[in-house]
């Protein structure tokens, strides 16, 4: 008798389900209201609604931003402070990305370490010659010897 009450309520929670997933397909949602129950970026003001040029993308990264908000995502990690360990972090980075086989410029992204920047996102998978320079213009050497060339996947 206990089982057969199980199933009973289960049935009735199951046709209650159904039954409301139904009404909202019928029911047509009231003047001015939205369809979907999620706020958009004009509802919400406290959303930001222009992104900087200095970021280079609009997505987190997976792991969160460090402390200061900021990433620069290769390959799922965040390299931002790797960036920093190498370069100092009161130095004005500029990123240049290049063709390895033609040497044009495929993006530049200034003050690396105030933008967000997911490569990925930017770049096809493929192989390029990445390259820094100050806020001069001027190639900085890091503080360990890194490649130059970085694989994207």
């Amino acid at each position: 008798m206990l089982f057969m009450k199980k199933h009973v309520f289960a049935g009735i929670l199951v046709g209650c389900f159904l039954i409301g997933g139904a009404l909202g397909f019928v029911i047509p949602p009231q003047d001015g209201a939205s369809e979907s129950p999620l706020p958009t970026a004009t509802e919400n003001a406290s959303m930001p609604t222009e992104i900087a040029a200095e970021d280079a993308s609009d997505s987190t990264p997976s792991q969160g931003k460090n402390a200061d908000g900021y990433y620069y995502m290769v390959n799922g990690k965040d390299k931002l402070p790797k960036l920093k360990r190498l370069y100092g972090e009161d130095t004005v980075l500029t990123l240049v990305a290049q063709n390895p086989e033609t040497g044009e410029e495929l993006l530049r992204i200034d003050d690396v370490y105030r933008a967000n920047a997911n490569l990925n996102e930017l770049l096809s998978p493929g192989t390029y010659e990445i390259f820094f320079y100050d806020a001069n213009g001027a190639p900085l050497t890091p503080s360990q010897d890194v490649g130059e060339i970085l694989k994207l996947k």
